[in-house]
């Protein structure tokens, strides 16, 4: 009777392993759409994410580009602000360098332009030696004379401001 009890249990083992690999392909046959599915579920949402990446990259390198844009134009506008400045230095420097009080737009245009007897005042090595002549000069005067820094008089001469204040609080002057 045991070996009739093994040969029992035995085939029961092989039937229970037929019927595993039986359970197995069935489920594996039954849940292949299901598979599939999860699988071009899964390749459609990294496409999509792969998408959104690139745009988020693309806006990145708009935003990118818009910076460096922005800074070049900051940059550009702080040298112009710097040129300016050192072209009214130089005008400020002229006019506190002559005897004459007076200089017209002539004789500032050609003492900046570094020929006849004020060049020798304007020598910095520090500033750049370009001429300041035309328009851009009369920019400047324009500038400094809304500053308030030099004053006009008679259309064509300038002045530095403070030395020929109108002084309306002088007790020197007559009132």
């Amino acid at each position: 009777m045991l070996p009739a009890l093994v040969d029992l249990l035995r085939d029961l083992a092989i039937i229970a392993a037929a019927l595993g690999v039986v359970w197995w392909t069935w489920n594996h046959y039954s849940s292949d759409t299901v598979r599939r599915d999860d699988t071009a579920r899964l390749q459609l949402t990294a496409e999509r994410q792969a998408a959104d990446l690139k745009q988020w990259i693309a806006r990145l390198d708009e935003r990118t580009a818009g910076m460096a844009a922005h800074l070049e134009d900051v940059a550009t506008a702080r040298r112009l602000a710097e040129q300016r400045c050192l072209a009214q230095l130089r005008v400020h420097r002229l006019l506190q360098a002559t005897t004459d009080p007076f200089l017209t737009f002539a004789e500032i245009e050609r003492a900046l332009g570094h020929v006849g007897r004020f060049a020798g005042a304007l020598s910095d090595e520090a500033e750049p030696l370009d001429k300041l002549e035309g328009d851009p000069l009369r920019r400047v005067l324009i500038e400094m004379v809304g500053n308030g820094v030099i004053t006009q008089l008679d259309r064509d001469r300038y002045f530095i401001a403070s030395d020929f204040e109108t002084g309306d609080d002088d007790p020197d002057l007559p009132a």
